[in-house]
Order: structure tokens, then C-alpha cells, then sequence
């Protein structure tokens, strides 16, 4: 006579005697009703038709979108050197007094001959008083011309001379000035380069400087900074400047 344990069967997972145990179509064994789905008793069927996990995008990446990530920097690094052991271009007299070999440190150039122009005058003008200076940046902003269309607030008073410096060095030194001179205002917002323009337009003096890259027909323009010639930058603001400094229209200063 069978006894009641020779009813139902175990369950191939967990070993539970189970009475009405169910059978897998996949693997083929009975498992109780905890373990009944394929998914609850691991069956080894759907393991095997399981997809694999994705790669990954790093472990997928083309040859191109690496060299992408990591192109190759030889022609900007030769850029770079080549850039950082050319020599610098002078901008004031002070330098070019110690640029064994320049071009700018011989008798026929512009900064020499601004040198020359500076020392005159300074020689000339003597120390002014400040009584004197605010005097005479009243009577500036009484006499300079300019574009009307600058607002007052915006604008700065200078006196403007024009220099050829194809001259020879006597003829720096007879120019004057204080008499030669112009007085003009622009705006503290433009680039110097706009100035240049400008200025050039109103002392009527030709500007080539939108046709040609030879520096020496182009318009540039010089300031004294610390009792020194100085080239300004075209792309410097005018607010650099105030009201009665002097700046130097110069033709040829290369």
C-alpha cells in the first residue's frame, strides 16, 4: 500500500515535496508552485536565449571617432612655437635701444625720428604748471572739432599732429607743435583705428590704410607714455586717452 509521501514530487529547485508540482516546457522538470515560471527556477533555456548585455559605447567607437577624441596637434603646436620665438616688435624708443640689429634701432625710422621730434620739443615747452595745463585743456575743448553726433559725455579732447616720417631728421626738428597742432575730439568708445580714420578725414591727410599692408604708407598713431613715444595698438579704446594729451598722426612708422 503506497503511503501518502508517494504522492506528487519534488520540486527540482528547492526539493519541497509539492502534491500538484508543474511541469517545465523548457527544461522538462517539476518545480512547486514558488518555483513554477522559468524565470523563478533559473531554467537554463532561457538563459541560453537571453540576449548579451550591449557594449559599450568606449568599447564600440569607430577609428574615426577616436582620432577625433584625439586629433593630431603637431601642425598647432608648430604654430605656436613658431609665434612664441619670433622676435617682438617694439613699441616704444626705450626698446629699440636695445634691439641689437633691428630695423627700428637705425637713424631712418620713424621711432628715431619721433625721438628726435619729442626731444625738441621738450626742450622747447619747459615744465607747465598745473594753473597752465588747466588752462589750456579749457581752451581745448573750446576749439576742437569733431563728429557732432558724439555725445559730450563720451567724448576726449586731444590735440592731433600729423607726421611724415619719410622726413629726414632736420625736418623733425623744425616742426612746432604747439603750432602745428590741431585741436579734435573723438569718442572714448571707439578703437584707435576708427580714430585714425577719423582724425586722418579731418586734418585732410590721405589714408591708405583700408588698401594696403606696406607699414610704410599706413597711418599709425603715437603717444608719449612715461616721456616716450608709444604706438598704440589699433584696437586699443580711445579711453586710454584724456582730455589735453597730445597724439601723433605718423605715416611710415615702419
Amino acid at each position: 500500500m503506497s503511503g501518502i509521501m508517494d504522492i506528487g514530487e519534488h520540486c527540482a529547485y528547492c526539493r519541497q515535496l509539492d502534491f500538484l508540482p508543474f511541469a517545465c516546457d523548457g527544461c522538462k522538470k517539476v518545480f512547486c508552485a514558488s518555483h513554477r515560471t522559468q524565470l523563478q527556477h533559473h531554467c537554463p533555456v532561457v538563459l541560453d536565449k537571453s540576449p548579451s548585455p550591449p557594449a559599450s559605447s568606449s568599447s564600440v567607437r569607430t577609428a574615426g571617432s577616436v582620432s577625433a577624441l584625439f586629433p593630431d596637434r603637431s601642425q598647432d603646436r608648430a604654430k605656436l612655437e613658431k609665434s612664441l620665438s619670433a622676435p617682438k616688435q617694439p613699441t616704444t624708443i626705450k626698446e629699440t635701444q636695445f634691439r641689437v640689429g633691428d630695423v627700428a634701432a637705425t637713424t631712418n625710422n620713424a621711432f628715431s625720428k619721433l625721438r628726435v621730434l619729442f626731444g625738441a620739443q621738450k626742450a622747447k615747452k619747459g615744465k607747465v604748471s598745473g594753473r597752465s595745463r588747466t588752462a589750456e585743456i579749457l581752451q581745448l575743448r573750446k576749439a576742437a572739432v569733431g563728429d557732432a553726433k558724439i555725445k559730450p559725455p563720451d567724448r576726449v579732447h586731444v590735440w592731433c599732429l600729423y607726421v611724415d616720417a619719410h622726413g629726414d631728421m632736420e625736418a623733425m626738428k623744425k616742426i612746432d607743435v604747439e603750432k602745428q597742432r590741431q585741436a579734435v575730439f573723438v569718442s572714448k568708445q571707439w578703437p584707435v583705428g576708427r580714430a585714425i580714420d577719423a582724425l586722418a578725414e579731418r586734418l585732410r591727410v590721405k589714408n591708405v590704410n583700408n588698401s594696403t599692408s606696406d607699414g610704410l604708407q599706413r597711418l599709425a598713431m603715437f603717444a608719449m607714455e612715461q616721456e616716450e613715444p608709444r604706438l598704440v595698438a589699433a584696437s586699443e579704446r580711445c579711453s586710454r586717452f584724456h582730455d589735453g594729451d597730445t597724439v601723433y598722426l605718423v605715416r611710415g612708422q615702419k
